[in-house]
């Protein structure tokens, strides 16, 4: 399996947060042989603004690509993004 090297979190809206929304964004995430993130889909929604910003914070995670036998293939993979007002 791919393994994170650089992460991000999504930033929360001003709406989301204002409206005391929690909870977290499933998305299946296509890992690229060079480590980066491919095709994003939303597996499971928490509201529309907070997927978004799950997406533009995966769009920016970088990862140690997949090697079985020792040669990097491209994998799918679930990512679930947390959102807990503070």
């Amino acid at each position: 399996m791919p393994q994170p090297k650089a992460t991000k979190h999504a930033s929360y809206t001003r709406e989301a947060m204002r409206d005391r929304i929690e909870g977290w964004v499933m998305m299946r995430v296509i890992v690229t042989t060079e480590g980066r993130t491919g095709e994003i889909l939303i597996a499971e929604s928490l509201r529309r603004d907070l997927d978004m910003a799950a997406v533009d914070a995966m769009k920016q995670w970088r990862f140690k690509p997949a090697t079985p036998s020792g040669v990097p293939v491209a994998v799918a993979v679930l990512v679930e993004m947390s959102f807990h007002p503070r």
